[in-house]
């Protein structure tokens, strides 16, 4: 066998290899709303409403929980919350306005996707990568939830007066 031989050969097979191999999905860029950037670096969670409903990671326990994450070392808390969202439910969202803070001193942020979801909808799957200890999610009413419900009961409060001063921001979620 010729080097020239050999070397076409082992091009192929890398080829094959390369494109055979599974692999994950590189998570996208922090998108932003320019209007309501916020230098703070801090733990951070998404609040994203459709229609006065959240969306809420249901665990196997059947506790609601929305996505949170502690940030990086040189990750704003609104970079957090993005990548809370795309790793616990596959969505590219645009995190917007600080909310407040939830007891546990994570900051709360508007977070606005363009998925096509309307908040009707009852059983949404999770990504392969999700945290092995979430069934699904799903659009709930927090003010139907009785604290018990949630995953950190004393954040429920908080998370209902995020939805209720998200509603108040003027932000056009069919931007890009």
């Amino acid at each position: 066998m010729t080097d020239k031989t050999r070397t076409v050969l082992l091009c192929l097979l890398t080829t094959l290899l390369v494109s055979c191999t599974q692999r994950e999905f590189s998570a996208p860029s922090c998108r932003v709303d320019v209007s309501h950037h916020s230098s703070l670096k801090s733990p951070a969670a998404c609040l994203i409403s459709k229609n006065g409903r959240i969306l809420a990671l249901v665990h196997d326990d059947k506790s609601y929980s929305i996505p949170a994450r502690t940030n990086k070392p040189s990750e704003s808390g609104q970079c957090a919350a993005h990548r809370a969202v795309w790793e616990d439910t596959g969505l590219n969202v645009k995190v917007s306005a600080p909310l407040g803070t939830l007891p546990d001193n994570t900051w709360l942020y508007a977070c606005f996707m363009q998925s096509g979801f309307d908040g009707s909808e009852e059983t949404l799957t999770l990504p392969d990568w999700a945290n092995a200890d979430l069934a699904y999610m799903t659009f709930v009413d927090p003010f139907d939830l009785d604290v018990k419900q949630w995953s950190k009961p004393e954040q429920l409060i908080n998370i209902r007066d995020g939805l209720i001063t998200s509603q108040s921001i003027a932000f056009d979620d069919k931007q890009p």
